[in-house]
């Protein structure tokens, strides 16, 4: 049949009538499309579909561990988790993939089953633990919204035995509100529980995310829990782990696809998972708000336990931190770090901080210029403020793992981010810059763990590499309104030909970039034969004996 153009007298065209079909068929074929995308992504919500088989990526073959490989597993050497430059790794498990199989919802760990009438709540006497302020709370029960119901004793009873023990008594306070006159989360006695509640057998630990820092969740909220595996804390806690509960645990995975730091945090929590491999991570969704879950053995959230403190003594710190470092380099992929011989240049990774609101460096720009200008020894800088400019660099876990797994030399200003140089190579170095005010550094345990050369103005070596002329860097209001400052380009030249200064002896693979001649070097394939011919290379040009005198005299 053919139409007629519509004309004065009313009538159609074909090509008029054409161009309004294929407009409306473009219309619910969009909308389709729409509809189709909506409902695959929603299922790919339900966290057990997921598969890592969808991380095959054309840049590189990477095979991400899982929990049934040991975490002491060795490094595939024809596998690698990152391209050079930049330093960052291009194919990861996101969060969700990270969860993989690791989800169990509590409605369907076990059956429901009368609690019983001895079914009462007791808090573990476990001193030890108690001095560190990880406790443990015997048949407890929890409501949907993470409110603790304790069951068979009293406010007083439990007010008693949280008052005995300071680092309880904080925990409690800081963590589950207790502080008020208007009484703790809820006691209930046997007779008043549902007829049935879910138990969850096993030791269960509580995790209370910290939202506004990363840095502070890992701290005050990862750290104790770290702490917790090992010995001879593990010996006298409650062990082994069989689930981890995380507070609001959907809500933060569905933030961290577009917030870095619930995808940090989250993160976080996947690696101290590692600690414990055939733990669950339980979710409450489906429950109503009155049902109650009641666990045989819940270790309690930490807010402030510890925060990285030395109080444990190093026997405790460092192989605990050395644990949770191995097992993410261990999940990521990350072959265990090392300083590079020359001829490879130092890999200098500089953080200015103009993403934040203080304590940025007003000449960050200048600052790398200048590093880059290096050439004896030459350095490999990369600027972490342009980098997040840019979008190629967010600061998520495995970037972050990736990128300080290859720094030699990290420069930065006190604050939060200094946390990520535990996935440094051992004996890189750390230039943390102060202004004439601020906090003082608490990379003192991390140092002490990974062996890092660490350079402050507390070191008798060295001075403040801030210029207090410069900048408004005299405008100190206190340490949490510490001011943006200017720094010194010659004492920031002079702190990095500090690293020169040997440390640990012939282990100590920076000093060599001082003593190499950058003007006549080779190709690689020529400087890795040399290598395999001088197995050992001094620091000085004597001998290897007046190498170990002279680290003694320095260094003692």
């Amino acid at each position: 049949m053919k139409t007629v153009e519509k004309g004065p007298a009313g009538t159609y065209s074909r090509p008029a009538y054409a161009r309004r079909g294929f407009v409306t068929f473009g219309a619910i074929a969009l909308l389709l499309i729409f509809f189709v995308g909506e409902v695959s992504l929603q299922k790919l919500m339900v966290l057990h579909t997921w598969s890592l088989q969808t991380l095959q990526s054309s840049y590189c073959s990477c095979q991400f561990d899982t929990d049934e490989v040991s975490s002491s597993s060795s490094f595939n050497q024809q596998n690698r988790t990152y391209l050079s430059p930049p330093r960052i790794i291009l194919t990861k498990p996101t969060v969700h993939e990270a969860f993989e199989n690791k989800v169990t919802f509590i409605r369907n760990i076990s059956s429901q089953t009368p609690a019983g009438k001895r079914f009462r709540t007791s808090i573990d006497e476990n001193k030890n633990v108690h001095q560190f302020g990880l406790t443990t709370v015997r048949n407890v029960c929890m409501r949907p919204d993470g409110a603790i119901v304790m069951v068979g004793v009293t406010e007083a009873e439990i007010r008693r035995n949280i008052s005995q023990v300071p680092a309880l008594d904080q925990e409690w306070r800081s963590s589950y509100n207790c502080s008020t006159s208007d009484g703790c989360v809820g006691f209930e006695t046997a007779d008043h529980l549902p007829p049935n509640v879910t138990m969850v057998p096993g030791t269960t630990v509580h995790i209370l995310p910290y939202l506004g820092n990363v840095f502070h969740h890992f701290a005050d909220r990862i750290w104790p829990h770290i702490a917790g595996f090992q010995y001879p804390l593990n010996e006298t806690s409650a062990h082994p782990v069989n689930h981890f509960i995380v507070h609001r645990f959907s809500t933060w995975m569905d933030q961290a696809r577009h917030n870095m730091d619930r995808n940090t945090l989250m993160y976080q929590i996947r690696i101290l998972g590692r600690q414990a491999p055939k733990a669950d991570f339980l979710l409450v969704d489906g429950l109503k708000p009155t049902d109650l879950v009641c666990y045989e053995s819940l270790v309690l959230a930490c807010a402030t336990c510890d925060r990285i403190s030395n109080k444990l003594g190093f026997n405790i710190t460092s192989p605990a931190l050395l644990a949770y470092r191995h097992a993410a380099l261990n999940y990521f992929r990350v072959r265990e770090p090392a300083v590079p011989l020359p001829p490879h240049p130092l890999r200098v990774t500089f953080y200015g901080r103009r993403d934040t609101k203080r304590r940025r460096i007003v000449n960050s720009q200048e600052v790398v210029d200048h590093l880059r200008k290096w050439t004896n020894p030459p350095l490999d800088v990369v600027f972490v403020d342009d980098l997040m400019a840019s979008g190629k660099y967010n600061q998520s876990l495995p970037e972050v793992v990736s990128l300080f797994s290859q720094t030699d030399i990290f420069i930065t200003p006190h604050g939060a981010n200094t946390w990520t140089s535990l996935f440094m190579p051992k004996h890189a170095a750390v230039i943390e810059i102060y202004g004439p005010c601020g906090p003082s550094t608490w990379l003192g345990t991390i140092v002490q763990a990974v062996g890092l050369k660490h350079s402050t103005k507390t070191n008798p070596y060295d001075k403040i590499i801030a210029s207090p002329l410069a900048g408004n860097t005299t405008e100190c209001e206190g340490a949490l309104r510490t001011p943006d400052f200017t720094i010194d380009i010659a004492k920031l030249d002079n702190a990095i030909h500090k690293l020169a200064l040997p440390m640990f002896g012939s282990r100590d693979r920076i000093p060599r970039h001082w003593l190499y001649d950058w003007t006549s070097h080779g190709e690689y394939q020529e400087h890795e034969q040399q290598q395999a011919r001088v197995p050992h290379v001094c620091l000085v040009s004597l001998s290897c004996e007046a190498d170990i005198l002279f680290h003694e005299l320095v260094w003692s």
